[in-house]
């Protein structure tokens, strides 16, 4: 189906992670409190470093041309950043991989995201709390996917983003309903996954 091989990656712990806060970016871009805010901590930057010594490896070992693309939030740059340094190539930012917005519950407690599940769960078209739904960052990782595939051939992608985008992401390549993008395999801080 590819031809290329897709590596997605969530950012290092960052700020916002240790603080339990939602940190999301609306639709139209209007608020973006990510953008700007909420670096990596100290421990997300170690993380980074070791999913690039992973990075590092796979390039040297595979001869293969690495690109990547990371959302526009400073923790997800600031991921992929380290990862760019380890494989020696530029990080090309896409807003298309930026964290869901969260509507009603943006810098509010993370023990929230569980109300939004679970109204995914239910339909994944709408946009309960006013979040983007489910299906709106399926439609935008998904040309994202196909514009890369598409433009490359026989290299190593690596997509540098947020745990809810990077779970509907592979939702979607994996082939099953949007109702279970919760479903997926959990992706901790900083871990290459392909």
């Amino acid at each position: 189906m590819w031809s290329n091989d897709v590596y997605v990656c969530r950012h290092g712990e960052s700020e916002a992670n240790v603080l339990e806060l939602i940190v999301s970016g609306s639709e139209d871009c209007s608020f973006l409190t990510g953008i700007d805010q909420y670096g990596l901590t100290f421990k997300g930057e170690k993380q980074a470093k070791k999913a690039a010594d992973v990075l590092s490896s796979l390039a040297a070992t595979s001869n293969r041309k690495v690109i990547i693309v990371s959302s526009n939030f400073r923790r997800a740059k600031e991921t992929a950043d380290i990862l760019a340094a380890a494989a020696n190539v530029a990080v090309l930012i896409d807003p298309r991989l930026r964290e869901r917005w969260f509507g009603d519950f943006n810098g509010a407690s993370s023990h929230n995201y569980e109300r939004v599940w679970e109204e995914d769960r239910q339909d994944p078209t709408k946009k309960h709390f006013n979040a983007e739904s489910v299906q709106d960052v399926y439609h935008r990782t998904q040309e994202l996917l196909r514009e890369l595939d598409a433009s490359n051939s026989h290299a190593i992608i690596v997509l540098v983003s947020h745990g809810d985008t990077l779970q509907i992401c592979q939702t979607w390549v994996e082939g099953r309903s949007l109702t279970e993008h919760r479903l997926v395999e959990h992706l901790d801080n900083a871990i290459l996954r392909k």
